[in-house]
């Protein structure tokens, strides 16, 4: 069977809607290159700030991070987000192998379960471990307990809140940091 013939209409939309999208991009581009963002002069911004640096002492680290609603800094500017200890990224901890880590999830966020995850340590996932299907509701408490393997390797890992449905936002919000598992010589204590 023949095909019908095409109408005009559904013909000048074939050419006129790439015609409107190159021309965009063209505009796009230009007016990117003019203010620096193609390979001219780099936009800078505001210095990076590391977060703070939380330490293991004598095999232990134990810390509280208090989920809550907080204004932060971002890029010099004040922003309204969720986050621990109202520091977005959360803080930086480092531990070494053969330490036991604690970390006490006080959760302020209203109306909001969340709970704590770790990205790479190899640790258990039971109970007060590294346990995804840990839920812990708005205004309640809890502690996750990590053995750090005398055999683990070091390396840079990180943490985040993994309660199933409250991923993206809580993570997108800032509540997240690094842990940093340093090995166990005495260069290094």
């Amino acid at each position: 069977m023949p095909r019908p013939p095409m109408k005009k209409r559904a013909m000048a939309a074939m050419v006129i809607v790439p015609a409107v999208a190159a021309g965009t991009l063209a505009v796009g581009l230009s007016v990117a290159d003019s203010q620096g963002g193609l390979g001219g002069e780099p936009i800078t911004g505001q210095p990076l700030v590391e977060p703070p640096v939380l330490r293991s002492r004598d095999g232990r680290l134990a810390v509280t991070f208090d989920a809550r609603n907080s204004i932060v800094s971002i890029g010099g500017r004040k922003v309204g987000t969720s986050a621990y200890n109202s520091m977005a990224p959360g803080p930086t901890l480092e531990v070494f192998r053969g330490d036991y880590l604690q970390i006490t999830d006080k959760n302020h966020l209203p109306a909001q379960p969340t709970n704590l995850h770790t990205h790479g340590l190899h640790v258990s996932p039971k109970k007060q471990g590294d346990n995804v299907f840990v839920n812990t509701p708005s205004g309640a408490t809890f502690t996750h307990k990590y053995d750090i393997p005398e055999d683990h390797i070091p390396g840079e890992y990180w943490y985040h809140p993994h309660r199933h449905m409250f991923v993206n936002q809580q993570v997108g919000a800032g509540m997240a940091g690094m842990i940093d598992v340093r090995a166990n010589t005495p260069e290094e204590r």
